[in-house]
Formats: structure tokens, sequence, C-alpha cells
């Protein structure tokens, strides 16, 4: 099963050549590897030139930011499978392919965990639940370097480029949430995810889903599911889910 890769770039080339020598090391083979890059400036151009004969397709071209160069990956990608690992994401190893083409089956969405590489050099696991439901969505999201998605299902639903942060959640949302797109987690780390990209910014996150989210489901719809996500943190919800079978 060909799966493809792709891989953002803009003026990252120590990320880049991380993120392409990870992906090189791969022992599986039936994989495509795209690089979109924003028109760097730093060398990143001389280095996918070089480097072109890893990559299925490439180019190095000012975007309408980065979800515009996301759905410029997806058009032009040839797997059934995509993920997107973009520059400073690294495989967590050289056997994740070999590992994840076995387990893509029926489903049409398979995440794995993430390795977050923080400031001081150590590493944290940062693991995901079996099941998904709009409470977790209210606050997280999936983590798409860890997470393998079904080419169709992003031709069919492509980012939307209107958003800055968290188009990639509100997909998330569309698909798993409100259309019930099949999914499957695989319990254990898929790549490693060096944070501090616009993303990383709580607050923006948090206000771009707040807006997606009213747009999403009507006014009454979002301040219950609010108010029922704020009630889950509360000490007594586990007993009170309990005695209601919740």
């Amino acid at each position: 099963m060909k799966l493809s890769i792709i891989t953002i770039n803009y003026n990252n080339l120590n990320g880049l050549k991380q993120t392409v020598a990870s992906v090189i090391q791969q022992d599986y083979q039936d994989f495509e590897h795209l690089i979109i890059d924003g028109g760097s400036t730093d060398g990143a151009l001389e280095f996918i030139t070089e480097h072109s004969r890893n990559f299925a397709y490439w180019c190095s071209e000012k975007d309408k930011g980065i979800y515009n160069a996301m759905n410029k990956g997806i058009k032009n990608a040839r797997g059934e499978y995509l993920i997107f690992l973009n520059s400073g994401d690294c495989l967590a190893h050289e056997h994740v392919l070999q590992e994840i083409a076995y387990q893509l089956t029926n489903e049409d969405i398979i995440y794995g965990d993430l390795i977050y590489q923080l400031s001081d050099g150590s590493f944290q696991i940062e693991t995901y639940p079996d099941h998904l439901d709009i409470s977790f969505f209210m606050n997280k999201s999936l983590p798409h370097p860890a997470t393998f998605i079904r080419k169709t299902k992003l031709e069919e639903c492509p980012y939307d480029e209107e958003l800055k942060i968290v188009s990639d959640w509100k997909f998330w949302v569309q698909q798993i949430v409100l259309k019930q797109t099949s999914y499957k987690h695989i319990a254990h780390p898929i790549s490693i995810f060096q944070p501090g990209g616009v993303s990383s910014n709580l607050d923006n996150c948090n206000q771009e889903r707040t807006l997606v989210f009213q747009q999403l489901f009507p006014g009454m719809v979002y301040n219950t599911l609010q108010t029922w996500c704020e009630w889950q943190t509360k000490p007594l919800y586990p007993i009170i889910a309990k005695l209601l079978n919740l």
C-alpha cells in the first residue's frame, strides 16, 4: 500500500534535513515523499534540489499559509494514506512505516502517539485515547505528525484556508464527530515533534477553536457542550457518571 509523506517547510533548513533523514532511513519502500516549500531563502531550495531524487514531488513558491501548502500536498499526493511530517518533525524510528502499513486496513483515520522533544533536550510521550468524542475535541486535537488519513477524506474535505491555526482540528471535528468517519488508535509513538509553531500558541488556538465550534454547532448546542465538558472536570463527575451509566 502506497503511503504519502508530505513535508511543509519555510526557512527551516536544519529541521528539513532532520525530517528528510528520518524518512530516508525507513525500511518500508512503498511510500513517496513530497516537499512543499514556501519559497525559503535559507538554503532549503538548494538542499531540496540536491536531494530531489528522494522526492516524488516538490515545489518552492510563495503560498497563502500553512493550510494552502498542505492542500497543495494533498493535490499532488498519490498514496492511499497521507501523513503530514513537517520540517523539524521526525519519524520515531526506521521501522515506523513498516509497522503502520499492516494496520492500515478499513479505517479512514489511524493515529498513534507522539514524542515531544522539549526545549531542554528531554523527551515526553503524549498518549491519545482509543475513543474520541466531542469532549476530547473541546480542548485537544489529534497530532497530524502521528496520524495517517485516507486521501479521499482529505479530497472531500480539504483544509479550510481561511483559518491560520486550527484547520486540521476543524477537519477532525467534521470527520470524527459530525460524519462519524472510522478511526483507530495505535498505542505506540509514530513521530517526534518539536513544539514552537503557530499552533503551539494556546491563546490563539482557543480563540480560533471557539469560532469554529460556533460555526459548526448552533449557539445553544455549543453552550450546552461547553457546560457539559466543564462539568466533566468536577470531582463528582466520575461518581455521577457511573450511577447514570454515562
